[in-house]
């Protein structure tokens, strides 16, 4: 439950976080994983293991309930799944502003071949090749003569078609990677001896390593006063589920090409419920006018309705769940709660849904807590 997940989407190493820093799933950039393949569970060696490039961040659900563990999953979308007989490998580097060839990180040693059906059995090397530029822009290249790029067992090479404009490479289909870009490249190799061990799972600077976030470390947070805003801790709060999501999230494809160009989205969405437990009938109007805007007193109706800030902070277990460390805040500008609906049965407590929806769709995740937020 550390805001890592989320760098990881946006490009962004996790240990470089600071307190406070806000990811916007908007910004995220194709996500590359490589998955090793140990010979035995003791073992730290790998022998083979997967590729499954340029992914795309469809969507990410949270879901937090009372006596359960908290849940958070990221569903991704990519177009290819490639299984290496030799360990996978990813090349990452800063590219120099020039067109020269590219030796790949495994040489002397060198690269498996992978034989493309969608290209006449062509044989070729690099699996997936990435670009991202520092304005935030990034592109992926082709292999063939036809495309971006031709390889070897131990080398890149840039085809005729790339040019050179003001430190720039433009290539043929119109995507431009800038000097100082961040290039990163997957391929297997059987010759290089990888090793994981169990120390390369770091927890990135959380001090208290918990096995599971349970409730008692999360507090979901109303924002209200209109032009004096204060922030409400919100009692008897039993679950909170709550999705972002690409709509709209399509693979763009070309006529020649086994691979997808591109993937993008329309615009994001933000949803969720909030199930509340009122221990009072103070305590519930408390909540319908925070939910409803509007101040106490006022009579709410099923079209009274405007939007308010929510925050939900997750901490790590500590000798005070209130004050433990902080992991991250979720948060949106324009929660908009629908009135609950009321179903009461004889020896059965009232649990109200409170279902929202951002109006356009903001969410953010900030690294620890965020600013102004009580204990920040």
């Amino acid at each position: 439950m550390t805001a890592k997940l989320e760098a990881l989407t946006l490009g962004i190493a996790p240990s470089s976080l600071t307190s406070g820093q806000q990811l916007d799933f908007n910004a995220q950039v194709p996500l590359n994983i490589l998955s090793m393949f140990r010979s035995s569970q003791a073992n730290d060696s790998i022998v083979s293991g997967v590729v499954v490039p340029n992914l795309a961040l469809a969507s990410m659900a949270y879901r937090f309930t009372i006596k359960q563990d908290a849940q958070q999953t990221a569903t991704l979308r990519g177009d290819s799944i490639f299984y290496t007989p030799g360990p996978p490998q990813e090349d990452a580097f800063i590219w120099d502003g020039t067109l020269d060839t590219i030796t790949l990180g495994c040489s002397p040693a060198h690269a498996d071949p992978y034989y493309n059906p969608a290209v006449d059995n062509d044989e070729q090397y690099v699996l997936n090749f990435n670009f991202y530029n520092t304005d935030g822009s990034y592109g992926r290249l082709f292999n063939g003569a036809e495309f971006d790029y031709t390889d070897t067992d131990t080398t890149v090479s840039f085809n005729t078609s790339a040019t050179l404009v003001a430190g720039s490479a433009v290539f043929a289909s119109g995507m431009v990677m800038h000097a100082g870009a961040t290039i990163r490249l997957q391929y297997s190799s059987i010759g290089v001896p990888t090793t994981v061990s169990a120390a390369e799972n770091t927890a990135d600077g959380t001090i208290v390593k918990p096995a599971a976030v349970r409730p008692y470390d999360i507090q979901v947070y109303f924002q209200t006063g209109g032009g004096s805003p204060v922030w409400n801790l919100v009692p008897g709060v039993q679950s909170v589920d709550a999705t972002w999501t690409a709509t709209g999230m399509e693979q763009n494809w070309e006529f020649g090409n086994a691979l997808a160009v591109s993937i993008d989205f329309v615009v994001p969405a933000f949803a969720g419920t909030v199930t509340v437990r009122p221990n009072t009938v103070q305590n519930l109007l408390s909540i319908l006018a925070q939910t409803a805007n509007v101040s106490a007193g006022h009579v709410i109706g099923a079209l009274t309705s405007s939007p308010i800030p929510m925050a939900c902070v997750i901490s790590s277990p500590g000798p005070n769940p209130t004050v433990g460390s902080f992991l991250k805040t979720l948060y949106t500008v324009d929660a908009h709660f629908d009135p609950p609906d009321l179903s009461s049965r004889v020896n059965q407590k009232i649990d109200l849904p409170f279902a929202f929806q951002s109006d356009t769709g903001s969410y953010y995740t900030y690294n620890k807590i965020m600013a102004g937020l009580p204990g920040s």
